[in-house]
């Protein structure tokens, strides 16, 4: 049980009697929430937990295609539900982005400049709802 002292000469929060320092306060902390949620803190609490694990597998992968190898780039990276496609302001080109998993995404850059994208970027997903 976690206490406050009135004395100055006892440390100012204690736990089951021992002094409170900050690591025994986030083990209590964690300890609580595993507690409550029914899983360990941090992998899973809710609906939010997803938002935790989706972007460690998945990255964000973004590029510009010619509107003639559309269906064969986006056989490539369908994302999660579909790509995001958008009309770029040069004629016959779009910009693509879909979700495609971390231990792929170098295997499809290089399929992808092969087939004529250009402008491929990836950037890391921090926090997600799937």
């Amino acid at each position: 049980m976690l206490r406050r002292s009135h004395s100055l000469s006892a440390p100012a929060l204690s736990v089951d009697g021992n002094a409170a320092t900050p690591l025994r306060l986030l083990t209590l902390m964690l300890k609580l929430v595993h507690h409550v949620s029914g899983s360990p803190a941090g992998v899973g609490c809710g609906p939010r937990g997803g938002g935790v694990r989706a972007p460690r597998r998945y990255v964000m992968l973004a590029y510009d295609v010619p509107a003639e190898w559309l269906s064969q780039a986006c056989a490539l990276t369908p994302g999660i539900e579909s790509p995001t496609v958008s009309p770029l302001q040069r004629e016959g080109w779009l910009a693509v982005q879909a979700m495609v998993l971390r231990s792929e995404v170098h295997r499809i850059m290089d399929e992808l400049y092969e087939l004529g994208a250009r402008a491929i970027m990836v950037t890391d997903i921090h926090a997600c709802r799937l």
